[in-house]
């Protein structure tokens, strides 16, 4: 079985694009009848038969570092890449490309990794991915046989349930349901809403109290009568263009009424996954009522939506 520092060090290999006598990777074709090819290693270099034009992959964390808490555990992955790259002469030309080659290699090393982990694509198990280059050229240029010396250190961080049954709220999904909605221009499939979070929904029935001298249930206990359903829906999400528009599913316009004065009856449907592969469906049927924008002088344009609640939801795992 592969370890995990091999693995990684294979996908490295497998998607490299980089071309030429200084860039292309050793076991890739572009580095057919090349003399120095870059060599990438899933471990560390013996010192004594160190290749200056290399690639190394490893594991920092021989298992998982876990942080555990009473109902989950977060679980670091953590992978240090090291990039040597020969400086054949210190003409300030010759160093000038010598520059320019290892910044091409530290952005496709970049590249290679996001295609597996990254959190803002929704790739990968990993909730968080913490990337850092440093520069380590001095100690390389003290070597007999100078070289650029770049270090990536890498932590990838994901939640793991105490129970496998618990849903997590990493890579869910919030969707209009077209079909259960109404407005105007809706598209013809559901439509998915992205960069949404802190979406928050409460249930309820109300409650009468009514004074009654029974005191069956002790001294000034009331007697209790169900009332009316309420329900209240909030979200909050990034704002892009894509999200605004004069159709009905747009953010500007779902709260508005129809041409007929009525409000919109939407249905939103919420997705989340478990360990065990399940999916929750919840699905409720909203009104919406508030539209704010919000601009924070440090993050990105953002709007809040609330919306009322109009029946108990449904709540179906598949």
């Amino acid at each position: 079985m592969p370890y995990e520092a091999k693995t990684l060090a294979d996908a490295i290999r497998t998607a490299w694009g980089l071309t030429g006598e200084r860039l292309a990777a050793a076991g890739t074709a572009g580095a057919n009848g090349l003399d120095r090819p870059i060599i990438i290693f899933p471990h560390d270099q013996q010192p004594t038969q160190l290749y200056s034009n290399s690639i190394e992959v490893i594991k920092k964390s021989p298992k998982a570092t876990n942080y555990s808490t009473e109902y989950f555990t977060r679980e670091d992955e953590l992978f240090e890449i090291i990039v040597r790259h020969n400086r054949e002469s210190a003409d300030p030309t010759v160093w000038d490309q010598h520059e320019s080659d290892v910044e091409d290699i530290e952005q496709e090393i970049l590249r290679i990794i996001k295609l597996s982990y990254n959190p803002l694509a929704g790739l990968g198990p990993y909730f968080t991915s913490n990337m850092n280059w440093s520069n380590k050229d001095l100690e390389g240029l003290k070597a007999d046989k100078p070289f650029l010396f770049r270090v990536l250190s890498i932590t990838l961080s994901r939640i793991v349930p105490r129970k496998t049954t618990a849903f997590i709220t990493y890579k869910r999904a919030v969707l209009l349901d077209v079909s259960e909605s109404e407005g105007s221009s809706l598209p013809g499939s559901d439509y998915q809403y992205t960069e949404i979070f802190n979406v928050s929904s409460r249930s309820g029935f109300r409650d009468h109290e009514v004074g009654v001298n029974d005191e069956t249930e002790g001294i000034g206990i009331p007697w209790h009568y169900s009332g009316l359903f309420n329900g209240i829906f909030t979200a909050q999400s990034y704002m892009k263009s894509t999200d605004l528009g004069s159709q009905g599913h747009k953010v500007n316009t779902i709260w508005k009424k129809l041409t007929s004065g009525e409000q919109p009856k939407v249905v939103m449907l919420r997705t989340f996954n478990n360990e065990n592969g399940d999916i929750l469906t919840i699905s409720q049927k909203i009104i919406f009522l508030d539209f704010q924008e919000v601009d924070p002088p440090h993050d990105l344009l953002q709007f809040n939506l609330v919306g009322k609640i109009l029946k108990p939801g449904s709540y179906v795992v598949t």
